[in-house]
């Protein structure tokens, strides 16, 4: 009887501190709001949102790297 009251408190302790700490986790995928405007970089084909995206000449590129080798 002792050993089955021991394990009912350690899974009620583990469930509380699950509560407590997994609340303080932050989200790992990081959402876009829906009125932002997304762009296709000219290389890859990935959207990335406007304002992280390199324009040149009209044409979004999604970093450095892929703008010069598309000029290539």
């Amino acid at each position: 009887m002792r050993y089955l009251l021991l394990i009912i408190a350690v899974i009620a302790a583990l469930l509380i501190l699950k509560q407590l700490y997994g609340s303080r986790k932050q989200p790992t995928n990081k959402k876009i709001p829906a009125s932002t405007t997304v762009v296709r970089c000219e290389h890859c084909g990935v959207h990335i949102p406007k304002e992280e995206a390199l324009c040149i000449d009209q044409q979004y590129f999604c970093s450095e790297e892929h703008r010069r080798l598309h000029r290539s």
